[in-house]
């Protein structure tokens, strides 16, 4: 009887994975990962927890910090330094560089800020000196006061522009006091001098408090100099006498330094009064006399009586001149 054999079938049983192997570390991560919405949640909760103590570290020391240096500053040897503006008008009159004026105002900021730190943050001491400054008068205006440096204070802004002296009376003594281009009164007075520009001639009674303007005489006087300041003879002119703006006809005259009147007019900043020639030919005469004769006066006597000119008629320049028949040509 046959044998039979028997046979396996070839191949294997399929086997599970090991408990041990990379696929069930990875289950384990993703299952132990926070999602997506959680991680950022946390590092928003990360981020303000260290922005939060920043801020307070910086809340903490940061005042004890500038508190230190505001008092090492306060203790640096050494005077406070202040630097004013510089007052353009010092080039074109010296004789108003008034380092007295300086000094005062220095003075006055020295004394606001003597008590307070010297620190860019602290604003109580430059707030008083800004106030007195104010109070001076001497500053059209204020634009900044700031400490560049502990030891340096520096004021940003514009002077007042002095214009001519004006002679008055105050508490029955003749003084000169300085006014404004505007008019307006500044806080200096001195002994009559012959400091030019010169204003005389205004009414007792129309005298203002420093800081408060003149009338619209004096502002004609300030424009009259201002005109003929620029032109060589007039270093002749000693002062312009307002008075004939308010009690005659004769408006502004010029008194040169010969006591000579030269009779000018309305103000030159007005419409021309029709009984008056031009501003340019009342120049044209005074410009006439001075090249030919040396001198804006040179025949003062010899014109409508002693001492007078009167610049304000047509034929003011040919009949102040021997042998000329020629009245100024209108202009």
């Amino acid at each position: 009887m046959a044998k039979r054999r028997t046979t396996r079938a070839s191949g294997s049983k399929s086997r599970s994975p090991k408990n041990g192997g990379p696929g069930f570390l990875a289950r384990i991560k993703e299952r132990l990962s926070p999602s997506k919405g959680i991680r950022i949640g946390l590092q928003s909760v990360g981020w303000t927890s260290l922005l939060a103590g920043i801020g307070v570290g910086t809340a903490i020391g940061l005042p004890e910090l500038e508190g230190r240096a505001m008092a090492r500053d306060h203790a640096l040897p050494g005077e406070i330094q202040v630097v004013l503006p510089e007052p353009g008008w010092y080039a074109e009159h010296p004789e108003w560089t008034l380092p007295e004026v300086e000094g005062e105002l220095q003075n006055l900021i020295l004394n606001a800020v003597h008590d307070h730190p010297r620190s860019p943050r602290v604003r109580e001491g430059l707030v008083e000196a800004h106030r007195e400054l104010q109070k001076s008068h001497w500053f059209k205006r204020i634009d900044r006061l700031r400490w560049e440096d502990p030891r340096t204070v520096v004021v940003e802004g514009e002077w007042e522009r002095p214009a001519a002296w004006v002679t008055v009376g105050i508490d029955g003594r003749e003084r000169d006091v300085l006014v404004g281009t505007d008019g307006r009164r500044l806080p200096l007075d001195q002994e009559p001098s012959d400091g030019r520009p010169r204003i005389v001639g205004v009414e007792p009674d129309s005298i203002p408090e420093i800081g408060d303007h003149f009338g619209d005489e004096v502002v004609a006087g300030i424009a009259l100099h201002r005109l003929l300041s620029s032109f060589p003879w007039n270093d002749q002119i000693s002062s312009v006498d307002v008075s004939g703006l308010a009690s005659s006809t004769e408006g502004l005259v010029i008194r040169t330094n010969r006591e000579c009147s030269i009779i000018w007019g309305a103000s030159p900043e007005t419409r021309v009064d029709a009984s008056e020639v031009t501003v340019r030919q009342k120049i044209d005469f005074l410009n006439y006399f001075d090249r030919s004769f040396g001198r804006i006066d040179a025949k003062c006597s010899r014109i409508s009586g002693a001492g007078r000119v009167d610049l304000r008629i047509d034929y003011a320049l040919w009949m102040a001149i021997d042998g000329d028949g020629n009245p100024s040509n209108p202009r």
